[in-house]
């Protein structure tokens, strides 16, 4: 099972960093 998590390209755009966090959340959830 692969897990592709958005990608954070960095920069300022919070709703992208908050976004990107929750996948991770989601994935290390599932693992675990």
């Amino acid at each position: 099972m692969s897990h592709k998590p958005t990608i954070f390209t960095g920069g300022y755009n919070p709703e992208g960093a908050i976004k990107w966090i929750e996948d991770l959340e989601i994935i290390f959830e599932a693992m675990g």
